[in-house]
């Protein structure tokens, strides 16, 4: 006797399969007869919801499952046999501990010969770890992780809102622009994790200092927002930015030390400076920084005024690309005389813009501007070939023992490769290092690390002169004339214009030059505009000026032209007498 049985095994073997599927899934499954009662379950419908087969089979249906009642409505027969109906959604389970599960859930309809329903099929996963990444995701989208503050992201939608509300309600939103005072300093000499700490108790301050319904933002790095809504009067402002101020100062522990720290608040009221997100934080930022140049450790109200400057800022450094790539600058050269000769022994190059629309723009505007927006390095280099090119062609043509001083951005010296550089530049010029004298200020010395002493011994040794730029204007701390090699001072105009009017101020020139003698120094006298004024440095031995007196700042040519005219002597006598002197 054989019979057939291929397609019994193959039926067996699909149930082994089945079989198999239902118990190693992790997703759980349950089936439901017709009324909906648990027929039966696989071993993760119980480790996902704490209810063994036995116990979900003792119930009369699948309710006591959900968290709120499942109608199954959704899931009524299909059309017809060959259908198979499929819900699918997000629904709330109850473990048997009582947790409440956020459970994705499919429920198939299994219909009988006769199209009614025969069976449910539910399967289902829990997806609460995945919700919750989800809600940990959305949160950090709109906060910051380190202060857990709003983010600029939140901020945004915080503003528009705010805004809304006070054209609704004819009141006034105050944003508040907060910058912590010389925070980076902070950061590098205690380090990060410090700095962190630091942000941490500043961002709780702000937050304890305003109203619930307020916001407190951290933009990035130690920049944070506030925004006041529903103000009455900005006398509420003004009262809460003293406030935020005194809560800035007071002290902050970080582990065994004590650290201080102040802030400059910037604020832009709505609808007075603004009624859009953007112009109210672009406002509140021009007036944060008017607070840090009137001193820090203050607040300070946005003026239209600050508006006007924001946008001459912006036109001159945009400006300034073009004025590199077309040709815009030029350099004048005003002489530096001997006193006791008259004779011209070099001359200072000073930086002219010529603007196509706006004439000649004043170095004092733009260059600090240049530093700012990073283009001061590549100006002070145009700088340095322009006048190479200048004195190599002075020297071979005019008279061979001038010298230019050209002035040197303090960026220039925190690459060591820049002065190298200049002086390949030098030798490839067939120029001597005592054709140039680098002008430098009182703040570089100040600030200056082992990398400036490096470039300023580099090019002493290359003979190139260096002079310290408006001796007396700036912090005057002598201990930086014993620390570094220089060859010359120069005595800002702003003594030598009252030196024959005010004693004090001939005291200081007087004592000036005798301090640089002693340290054997060259001395220049700049803003010399009276041969009164060149009598007087005269008799305190002072070396050189430079002023209105000789000659205005003049085109390479009309310098020259100056130096032939004159057998690079100026006209007159010398040394210089005044008239009660020469009576």
């Amino acid at each position: 006797m054989l019979q057939d049985i291929t397609g019994q095994r193959r039926t067996e073997e699909r149930l082994l399969q089945s079989a198999t599927v239902f118990d190693s899934t992790s997703e759980g499954i349950a089936i439901l007869d017709a009324r909906r009662k648990v027929v039966s379950v696989n071993p993760a419908f119980s480790q996902q919801t704490g209810y063994s087969a036995e116990e979900a089979m003792a119930w009369p249906d699948i309710d006591p499952l959900y968290q709120t009642p499942h109608s199954f409505a959704c899931a009524g027969p299909p059309a017809s046999a060959d259908e198979r109906k499929l819900w699918q959604g997000n629904v709330n389970y109850l473990h048997k501990n009582g947790k409440v599960l956020n459970i994705w859930e499919n429920i198939s309809v299994v219909p009988g010969p006769d199209g009614s329903v025969a069976s449910y099929v539910l399967v289902f996963s829990d997806i609460s770890s995945v919700l919750a990444a989800q809600e940990q995701l959305a949160y950090l989208a709109k906060h910051d992780p380190l202060t857990n503050l709003c983010n600029r992201r939140m901020l945004q939608d915080r503003m528009e809102y705010g805004l809304a509300q006070t054209m609704r309600h004819q009141k006034m939103m105050a944003v508040l622009l907060i910058d912590l005072d010389h925070f980076k300093t902070i950061n590098d000499s205690l380090g990060h994790s410090h700095g962190d700490q630091l942000l941490s108790t500043i961002a709780a301050r702000l937050q304890g200092s305003v109203r619930a319904s307020d916001t407190v933002a951290r933009l990035g790095g130690d920049e944070f927002c506030i925004v006041l809504g529903d103000i009455e009067s900005p006398g509420y402002v003004d009262l809460m930015a003293q406030k935020l101020l005194q809560r800035l100062a007071e002290p902050v522990r970080l582990e065994q030390m004590v650290c201080y720290v102040t802030g400059s608040i910037g604020i832009s009221m709505a609808p007075a400076d603004g009624m859009s997100v953007d112009e109210l934080l672009r406002n509140a930022d021009q007036a944060m920084y008017g607070a840090k140049h009137a001193g820090r450790n203050r607040y300070c109200f946005f003026a239209p005024a600050m508006q006007k400057a924001a946008e001459v800022r912006l036109q001159i450094s945009s400006g300034l690309h073009m004025a590199l790539e077309q040709g815009q600058f030029r350099l004048e050269f005003q002489p530096i005389i001997d006193l006791a000769s008259g004779r011209i022994r070099q001359a200072e190059a000073l930086l002219r813009w010529h603007h196509p629309e706006h004439g000649v723009i004043n170095p004092a505007v733009f260059i600090p501007i240049a530093e700012e927006c990073g283009l001061g390095g590549k100006i002070c280099e145009w700088v340095y070939d322009q006048a190479l090119s200048v004195i190599r062609e002075w020297r071979d043509t005019v008279r061979d023992d001038l010298r230019i001083a050209i002035n040197v951005s303090a960026l220039h010296f925190r690459d060591l490769q820049n002065p190298a550089r200049w002086l390949d530049k030098l030798a490839r010029a067939g120029v001597p290092g005592q054709a140039l004298m680098l002008e430098v200020t009182e703040s570089l010395l100040l600030d200056a690390d082992l990398k400036v002493q490096e470039a300023l011994d580099l090019y002493r040794a290359a003979g190139i002169w260096i002079a310290l730029d408006d001796f007396g204007t700036g912090y005057s701390a002598l201990s930086y004339l014993q620390r570094y090699r220089l060859d010359c001072l120069k005595i800002d105009q702003t003594f030598v214009r009252r030196i024959t009017d005010e004693p004090r101020d001939y005291a200081l020139c007087e004592a000036i030059v005798l301090m640089a003698h002693k340290l054997d120094l060259k001395v220049i006298a700049e803003g010399v505009e009276t041969p009164a004024q060149a009598a007087i440095l005269q008799t305190c031995r002072c070396e050189h000026a430079q002023g209105f007196l000789y000659s205005r700042p003049l085109p390479a040519d009309l310098f020259v032209e100056l130096l032939r005219r004159h057998g690079c002597h100026l006209p007159g006598d010398f040394p210089p007498r005044t008239r009660t002197q020469s009576a």
